[in-house]
């Protein structure tokens, strides 16, 4: 039987199962919602879907090694290659199994090692798609709503830069090491690129993109002549948004260690699935407006009742 999550692997368990359920939940309340108003599918809607099943792989990744976890050493092939992060070594991070098992060799350690570093990168490697993908579905959400040729020629710009930063970082990542199996091999003697610097910048580029792509409806919200209800919603856009920026910072500082090779993991993991959801939330949130009617009609019932309660 393999060792019981400590409370970080536990967290990052528990992190994992709430954000893809509800990020599962968002995208279909989306299409719930287009449907109720017979607005139709576009393609701002097969963005975010195309991004779900990548997300619920990024989620597998994690999830995976814990139910491997409590199976016997009998198990398949396969399940023993994808053990995921929690998979022996517990939920600790990278240096703390480094550290034992240069002071205490043994297979078992070396193979829990090689699994979570596989995990690393595979989840690095996913984690890249959700990101671009609702980029593009907001930029081109916001061409329907501002449909000026200026503002649609600054959409596709930041759709250009979201793809840009998507494919330097997956080629980057391909031939991080040369060979790749290096990444989870960290005694091969080869020379590898530093995948905490790596991961710190490519963070950097990403934060800078969504806050050009945050502000860029700023402008044409408060100029045009639109309805209160447009703004509202464009200020709530920006308002998740901003909380999205801020907790991709705070991932960033989380999981950065100057003179490291690998990133903080286990932190890594948390606010990456943080920072995913409230991304998610923030493309959906404009589409719904059938639900944003319906809590509308919630609270005035609620309303109504209690004032005849309260008078009676």
């Amino acid at each position: 039987m393999m060792m019981d999550l400590t409370d970080s692997g536990k967290q990052r368990l528990e992190t994992s199962i709430i954000a893809g359920t509800l990020v599962v939940l968002a995208v279909a309340i989306r299409f719930w919602c287009k449907i109720s108003l017979k607005s139709g599918i576009h393609s701002e809607d097969w963005w975010i879907l195309a991004a779900v099943p990548i997300y619920l792989g990024a989620v597998a990744d994690d999830i995976w090694s814990k139910l491997e976890s409590l199976s016997t050493s009998t198990a398949i092939p396969y399940c023993q290659y994808v053990k995921g992060v929690f998979n022996g070594i517990s939920g600790q991070d990278s240096k703390q199994v480094i550290t034992t098992l240069l002071q205490n060799p043994s297979p078992e350690l070396i193979l829990a090692l090689e699994n979570y570093l596989k995990a690393l990168y595979i989840g690095f490697v996913l984690d890249l798609f959700l990101p671009t993908f609702i980029r593009i579905s907001i930029c081109l959400l916001y061409q329907q709503i501002f449909a000026t040729p200026s503002f649609r020629i600054g959409s596709i710009i930041m759709i250009g830069l979201s793809v840009a930063w998507f494919i330097s970082a997956f080629v980057v990542g391909i031939v991080y090491c040369i060979p790749l199996d290096k990444f989870w091999h960290p005694f091969k003697d080869v020379r590898c690129l530093n995948f905490n610097l790596f991961h710190l910048l490519i963070g950097i580029f990403e934060t800078v993109i969504d806050i050009a792509i945050l502000v860029l409806p700023v402008r044409a919200t408060f100029n045009l002549q639109m309805p209160m209800k447009t703004k509202l919603l464009v200020a709530g856009i920006f308002f998740l948004g901003g909380v999205g920026v801020i907790t991709n910072i705070l991932r960033l500082y989380s999981i950065y260690r100057p003179g490291e090779q690998y990133v903080l993991f286990p932190e890594s993991v948390f606010w990456t699935h943080i920072h995913g959801l409230i991304s998610v939330l923030c493309a959906n949130l404009p589409v719904y407006k059938p639900l944003r009617g319906m809590v509308a009609r919630f609270f005035s019932v609620i309303q109504t009742n209690f004032g005849s309660f309260r008078w009676s």
